[in-house]
């Protein structure tokens, strides 16, 4: 069997106008003439007559096409997600939800330092009442033991706005003074 007649259901004439094809296939008269210019999947046999076998050809075309364009498409897709999560943070941020990352490795850092800070002065400050408490009992030295970290924590969380901002201003003009190395930890850097 030829591929002409493989091609032609029966029944079908062997040859479209112009006006037919285009509402066929959705097209205009000048994208028809484009698809059948040099090659493409419309036949024209001759003027103002399109072969039967167009509509298979550009069907098979557009399938062609769109295996083509699915990486397209996804590249396409990522971008626009790339986009919308940056107009989200660029929203987020004008609305004060959130803060730059500098001010919050300010803040989290100058918390982490007085967190260090206090429980470093812990010994020094509880070596009295721990060795006197030891004299007693071992529930005495817990007891000693656990009303100081409790104070600690307690004065950890009630740092209050103003103070808050104080340290992590003396923070910030303590690391302008000293560069520092990515992936060093600031309070234990050289």
């Amino acid at each position: 069997m030829s591929k002409s007649k493989k091609s032609r259901a029966p029944g079908l004439p062997p040859h479209l106008t112009s006006a037919q094809l285009c509402f066929l296939l959705d097209l205009t008269r000048g994208r028809l003439a484009q698809l059948a210019h040099d090659g493409g999947p419309i036949v024209k046999l001759g003027p103002d007559r399109y072969s039967t076998e167009s509509i298979p050809n550009f069907v098979r075309r557009m399938r062609e096409r769109g295996d083509r364009s699915n990486d397209w498409n996804r590249a396409r897709t990522e971008l626009m997600r790339e986009r919308a999560a940056v107009a989200r943070q660029t929203r987020l941020e004008r609305e004060g939800q959130l803060l730059p990352r500098d001010a919050v490795e300010l803040i989290v850092g100058y918390n982490n330092k007085t967190v260090r800070d206090r429980f470093l002065a812990f010994p020094t400050r509880i070596a009295a009442r721990a060795h006197a408490a030891a004299r007693s009992s071992v529930p005495a030295v817990q007891q000693v033991l656990e009303e100081e970290v409790r104070e600690i924590l307690l004065q950890v969380s009630e740092i209050r706005g103003a103070e808050l901002m104080a340290g992590i201003e003396r923070e910030a003009a303590r690391r302008a003074r000293r560069p520092v190395i990515k992936g060093q930890d600031d309070d234990h850097a050289a």
